[in-house]
């Protein structure tokens, strides 16, 4: 059993038949598991699946983000974007143009009972 470190206040055990099937759902095959993993693969699996940005890059692109929140525009709004300028930047982010338009989005996500708390993302 394997033991992954602490996320949301509690730790949670893995067996290693969970573990298998989970690297299965996200495109490994059992052939491959014992294979040493290509470091490239885990950056763009990250920055485009499973990584903070990426989540909500995904979820907020499928959301209808009501009259007062626009995609574009001089007033409050989200920016989708994919890459960073780099020409092998994969990665999704959605920028907020303004403390406004992260005050509209959460008033969005409460509206349509989403569990989502929107926090202001700063490097540390």
């Amino acid at each position: 059993m394997a033991r992954f470190p602490q996320q949301h206040g509690r730790r949670k055990d893995y067996t290693a038949s969970e573990i298998k099937l989970h690297l299965e759902q996200i495109g490994f095959e059992r052939g491959q598991l014992d294979e040493e993993m290509d470091g490239s693969w885990w950056e763009i699996h990250y920055d485009r699946i499973s990584g903070p940005s990426a989540k909500a890059h995904r979820l907020l692109e499928k959301i209808d983000l009501g009259p007062n929140l626009g995609r574009r525009g001089d007033g409050p709004h989200l920016q989708f974007k994919e890459g960073g300028g780099n020409p092998f930047d994969y990665s999704l982010h959605v920028h907020a143009s303004d403390m406004l338009a992260l005050s509209l989005l959460q008033a969005r996500l409460i509206d349509l009972q989403l569990p989502i708390k929107v926090e202001e993302w700063k490097y540390r």
